[in-house]
């Protein structure tokens, strides 16, 4: 850590993750993630779409108005 690698092997976090996750994607359901910390937003991003087989969105700070629009407009309710 620290050194802008991420690795599931880094904390016991990431392993009780998967277990969440792939419970979630077993039910075909959907998943939203928040971070504070920018720099795991990218390898979070890798880490969910192995268990989902699929990519998923990211919305950061930096995200445009459209973009931002276009991702709430794309979540039920949203």
């Amino acid at each position: 850590m620290g050194d802008g690698e991420w690795s599931p092997n880094d904390s016991g976090k990431w392993p009780r993750l998967r277990e969440i996750a792939e419970t979630i994607a077993a039910k075909q359901e959907k998943v939203l993630v928040f971070t504070q910390f920018r720099e795991v937003t990218r390898p979070l991003a890798t880490f969910l779409g192995s268990v989902f087989g699929r990519r998923g969105l990211a919305l950061l700070g930096e995200t445009n108005v459209k973009k931002r629009k276009e991702f709430g407009a794309s979540i039920p309710g949203g």
